[in-house]
């Protein structure tokens, strides 16, 4: 089997990773081919440094993205946990995800992270002042 995985990034070169592991676990021989424009140290993660979190996609059923988000969050963690975390540039860091609509607390996604919690009314009285919209 032949795949071909679009982006040199760290999206497309964990995707074709995980891809490769995943099919010759199967015992199917694969040869994966990465195309891209550029690689790293040049791509635009490199410069801008890439983000990553689950997301639901479209009609995919929530379990199937929160395990296939799970696997992608355990194999980042592995890199950053690992002696080549600097030369891949891979780092665990804090954020807040914020937003303006209305959220279910119980986000399906909360189990894989570190330290999922919700802010206190306090902290968002914080990260709403001045703004015209408020952050929920």
């Amino acid at each position: 089997m032949r795949v071909a995985v679009i982006g040199g990034g760290i999206n497309g070169i964990c995707s074709a990773i995980k891809i490769l592991e995943y099919l010759k676990a199967s015992g199917s021989p694969v040869e994966v081919t990465v195309i891209s424009e550029a690689f790293s140290p040049n791509t635009t993660g490199d410069g801008s440094a890439g983000l990553w979190g689950p997301y639901l996609l479209g009609g995919t059923p929530t379990n199937r993205v929160h395990r296939w988000s799970k696997s992608m969050h355990e194999f980042l963690e592995q890199i950053w946990l690992s002696d080549d975390a600097g030369e891949a540039g891979v780092c665990l860091i804090p954020c807040i995800r914020l937003t303006t609509t209305t959220m279910d607390n119980d986000v399906f996604w909360k189990d894989i992270v570190y330290g999922c919690q919700s802010l206190t009314p306090r902290q968002l009285d914080e990260l709403n002042k001045g703004r015209s919209k408020k952050y929920t």
